[in-house]
């Protein structure tokens, strides 16, 4: 393709000039390395099955990286034995149940939930509540025509699969596991309730997930994370602040390689004084905004 072929430079026209037919796309932004640029984009991990395209500003980002990072290394996630590994630690030892830990009527709720969407409440009290949480919210959301495999992020793993393109992971799969599976009771019912929270008007959430991803949002993104900061500080420094302190030394490490990258995170972790773009600031790298011509919103 003819991107491929282009110099980041005269791909991107990253420069201060705002003139006729530029434009841009605020959840993709990027940092100059030694010898390279680092993009950092913002991923929603829910897209209708009617999304046909990513913006062409994405794509050119796509095609000038060598390596595309995922929050975790997907094909690992993906395996069978990490899929084994996941339902072991969340699995409760025999003869306890969800029942043991959560209150009552948030208990209720769950089981309001689980016969609405007509899953098997003796198979899924076993599990713990981080992943009791995600298994109603990709059963409710897949019912309403978000399936889990068709997030942006998927898509570009796709993408890079198919080119034969270099993957990772910011955070090892084992790691990215234990931040769910070693959560603290009282952040499992913190997840549990907001997942509970989100799914009583879905039409609602999706419509603020699409908002964000259609007009790059970082407004709504920024209510968005200061909504989950003040109602839940434990959770989002568990899965914002803490897994973003943490990746700031891969970046580190990303900015002394020769060639350019992809990194590829939900779209919360950007934003706030502890997300990504406000670090990328104070540790001095001018994270920006690129511009390229010819760009096509998300669709």
């Amino acid at each position: 393709m003819i991107l491929a072929s282009l110099s980041t430079q005269s791909a991107w026209a990253q420069d201060n000039d705002d003139g006729p037919g530029k434009k841009t796309f605020d959840l993709l932004w990027s940092i100059k390395g030694e010898k390279n640029h680092i993009y950092l984009l913002g991923s929603v991990h829910l897209l209708p099955h009617g999304a046909r395209s990513l913006p062409d500003v994405v794509h050119a980002a796509y095609m000038t990286s060598d390596l595309i990072v995922f929050e975790s290394d997907l094909f690992l996630i993906g395996s069978v034995a990490f899929e084994a590994d996941e339902l072991a630690q969340a699995r409760y030892a025999a003869g306890h149940s969800i029942h043991d830990e959560m209150p009552a009527d948030l208990m209720l709720q769950v089981e309001n939930k689980v016969e609405d969407l007509g899953l098997p409440m003796a198979i899924l009290q076993r599990y713990r509540p981080w992943f009791f949480a995600q298994t109603l919210a990709t059963a409710q959301f897949a019912r309403d025509g978000f399936p889990i495999d068709n997030g942006v992020d998927v898509r570009l793993y796709r993408e890079a699969v198919n080119d034969m393109k270099l993957t990772a992971g910011l955070t090892p799969p084992r790691q990215h596991l234990a931040t769910f599976a070693e959560m603290t009771r009282e952040q499992n019912e913190a997840f549990l309730r907001s997942a509970l929270d989100d799914l009583e008007d879905t039409r609602a959430q999706i419509s603020r997930i699409l908002d964000i991803y259609r007009n790059a949002d970082l407004d709504l993104l920024n209510t968005l994370a200061e909504e989950m900061r003040e109602q839940t500080p434990s959770l989002y420094k568990r899965l914002v602040i803490d897994r973003n302190e943490a990746w700031m030394a891969k970046f580190e490490e990303y900015r002394k390689e020769p060639n350019n990258i992809l990194v590829v995170v939900g779209a919360m972790q950007l934003v706030g004084d502890q997300g990504l773009i406000a670090r990328f600031e104070r540790a001095g790298w001018k994270p920006s905004v690129p511009k390229y011509r010819g760009f096509r919103p998300p669709e």
